[in-house]
């Protein structure tokens, strides 16, 4: 298992998020111009708002993009929830 340690930053991030989604943000990821927020199963259609509302007041607050990604602790599922927007057929998870 890996430790997550977040920074000044991204605790205001997540702390923002929490506040104005009423979620909880399992991590928080920036990079350049987006900001993806993990939050907990259940929670996607809560922090995104009624038609997007939340994500709109989020994307002005932080000036960046917001993407919400689901948790599942099954690792093909969580897989496939980052990647939502593509089309995948099948995930094979290969031990290293």
């Amino acid at each position: 298992m890996s430790i997550i340690k977040f920074d000044d930053k991204s605790i205001r991030y997540i702390t923002l998020f929490e506040n104005v989604t009423n979620t909880q943000v399992k991590d928080c990821i920036e990079r350049e111009d987006t900001i993806y927020f993990i939050v907990s199963p259940d929670q996607v259609l809560l922090a995104i708002g009624k038609n997007g509302s939340k994500i709109r007041r989020l994307r002005g607050l932080f000036h960046k993009n917001i993407k919400v990604i689901e948790y599942s602790e099954k690792i093909e599922t969580f897989i496939r929830n980052i990647f939502h927007e593509f089309s995948i057929k099948n995930i094979k998870i290969i031990a290293l």
